[in-house]
């Protein structure tokens, strides 16, 4: 490999980088807003019960402390994301010193060298920009929690008066408002930096999903090297469509890292690979299907990580050291939630960015409603390059691309089951 081919691919994963960390930004400011928006409706109805203080303190005191919780999550959010930061912050400044060497030794990578500092100082002020507005909302957490301790030391003098609640629900009134602009502060930073990565994944391939009519209505199918989030609720035909859908990716060349539904069995799965050109078990013998089991229903085979006796990253590692070609990476935030906690899933969103999987992978991310804490589910959805919503209703499922790049987003399509693969199809209009 040359010299000019080494730095074009080191500038592709510095991009990539870059924006995996605008799009995790995005995520924690989705969870600001959401936050935000929960205050008012907390304080509105402080505001009409304010008569009933003496007898529903304990109610207040409830809500209060779930908004610290919230806030709390706020704080978790904004400070993986600031670390995230600053390990772009530190890449970028290796980055300025070999664009430096270049610049030394060959004229043309001097001209593509100095377009590449420039870029870089722009980032460098974005993330300052970000890095500043994050430490004022965990300012506002620490402010919070002093005064859902206050809020429970009026909750017991209650009897004697409601002029103490008025006092706290003031206070939280203005740190509510507060964190709303800080939020807002955000969005303009990253507002450019979205504009460009929009851009460039309008432009990119597209994964067919083997879906018909899915792929007519998301522009092509899953932009490739892209983050997508499915959301879906009870009663809903999810294991059809991971399956058909992991199914078509192998079978188009690609590897499939898979963590299943707690109802998505190997059968149904085997089914949807078998009517394809490469069976369910030759996918996994040619290391092309990786199983992720969070549930602990699949039996032991290659390929086949239990995640109850070895870590998800230590099995995303595995995988990523056998595939010989391109990822489709569908995991499971419920299934990660179960088995690690909140936080360790969110964790491992960062560790899986931070260099397991390349920028050539395409990530969906399964989100079951209801399941999932809202906070945690707002972050995925913020941070999405396509969001898509399976429901169920009276009148049948239903799927909606509710935001991508490019496709027929807010309209909802009715969709038919069937229980042979094909499983699913996605009506055109």
């Amino acid at each position: 490999m040359t010299l000019h081919e080494s730095d074009t691919v080191a500038d592709a994963a510095t991009a990539a980088g870059e924006e995996r960390t605008v799009a995790n930004a995005q995520g924690a400011l989705a969870v600001v807003e959401a936050a935000a928006s929960d205050v008012d409706d907390q304080l509105a109805a402080i505001d009409r019960r304010a008569d009933e203080q003496v007898t529903d303190a304990q109610w207040v005191v409830e809500e209060i402390s779930a908004l610290s919780a919230t806030i709390e999550e706020i704080a978790a959010t904004t400070a993986e994301v600031d670390e995230q930061s600053d390990r772009a912050a530190d890449e970028v400044s290796d980055g300025r010193g070999a664009a430096q060497d270049a610049i030394e030794t060959m004229d043309e990578v001097r001209s593509v060298g100095q377009a590449v500092l420039e870029e870089v100082d722009a980032l460098e002020d974005r993330i300052d920009h970000i890095a500043s507005a994050l430490e004022g909302i965990d300012r506002i957490t620490d402010q919070t929690n002093m005064l859902a301790l206050n809020a429970s030391i009026e909750a017991a003098r209650a009897g004697d008066g409601s002029d103490g609640f008025a006092v706290v629900a003031d206070e939280i009134k203005q740190l509510a408002e507060e964190s709303q602009a800080q939020a807002d502060d955000i969005d303009d930073v990253l507002a450019a930096a979205d504009v460009d990565r929009r851009a460039r994944l309008a432009d990119a391939p597209t994964l067919e999903t083997g879906i018909a009519g899915l792929d007519t209505l998301c522009d092509g199918g899953l932009v490739v090297g892209g983050q997508a989030v499915l959301q879906y609720g009870a009663g809903t035909p999810v294991d059809h469509f991971l399956s058909q859908l992991c199914a078509s990716a192998v079978a188009s060349g690609l590897a499939v890292s898979l963590t299943p539904t707690p109802t998505l069995d190997r059968e149904r799965l085997a089914a949807a690979f078998d009517a394809t050109d490469v069976p369910l078990r030759r996918a996994m013998a040619d290391d092309r299907l990786f199983v992720l089991d969070m549930f602990g229903t699949w039996r032991e085979e290659r390929n086949v990580f239990d995640i109850g006796r070895t870590s998800l990253s230590a099995a995303n590692e595995t995988t990523d050291a056998r595939r010989e070609v391109p990822l489709l990476v569908v995991g499971n935030i419920e299934g990660e939630v179960e088995t690690a906690g909140e936080q360790a899933a969110r964790e491992a969103r960062y560790e899986n960015d931070d260099g397991v999987f390349e920028a050539t992978d395409t990530v969906l991310n399964v989100v079951a409603t209801g399941a999932v804490p809202e906070t945690l589910a707002a972050f995925y959805a913020g941070a999405a390059d396509q969001e898509l919503v399976l429901e169920a209703s009276a009148t049948g499922p239903s799927i909606e691309l509710r935001s991508a790049p490019t496709g027929t987003t807010g309209v909802e399509r009715s969709v038919t089951s069937l229980e042979r693969p094909p499983f699913l199809r996605v009506a055109t209009n």
